[in-house]
């Protein structure tokens, strides 16, 4: 006799749940390629900014204190290289990172809904999650 308690035993999941999970795992994804495109930085008039999280948070700093400090021109390393800018063109950067960003989440938000009006599993192995982000 085998001591295999079979009231343990796990039974297979149901197409629900094999749905869900599908759903769960390209909704990871498509989070996934929302912080990538987030923090990938952006081109602006030929400059490459960086838009990492600790990139955002240096900018709106500068932005904030440039102004509460009477500031018209700041010094700022960008991408390994001096730069001396206005403080209004510092907010510009501020402006485009912010919408950059912005436009990561929205496209994120808009993949999760599409995701989660599949019907099917087919359909969700189907999705392209790589669709629509912005550059």
């Amino acid at each position: 006799m085998s001591n295999i308690d079979w009231t343990q035993r796990k039974a297979a999941p149901t197409a629900a749940e094999q749905l869900q999970a599908a759903k769960d795992a390209m909704k990871a994804q498509a989070t996934a390629r929302r912080w990538e495109c987030e923090t990938g930085g952006i081109m602006l008039n030929g400059m490459r900014v960086l838009t990492g999280i600790e990139d955002q948070n240096r900018i709106t700093t500068v932005v904030a204190n440039a102004r509460r400090s009477g500031l018209e021109m700041v010094d700022f390393k960008a991408a390994g290289a001096w730069v001396t800018i206005s403080v209004v063109k510092v907010e510009a950067i501020a402006c485009a990172i912010a919408l950059h960003v912005q436009a990561s989440f929205t496209v994120e938000r808009a993949h999760h809904e599409a995701v989660d009006a599949l019907l099917d599993l087919a359909a969700v192995q189907a999705y392209d999650v790589t669709a629509g982000w912005p550059m």
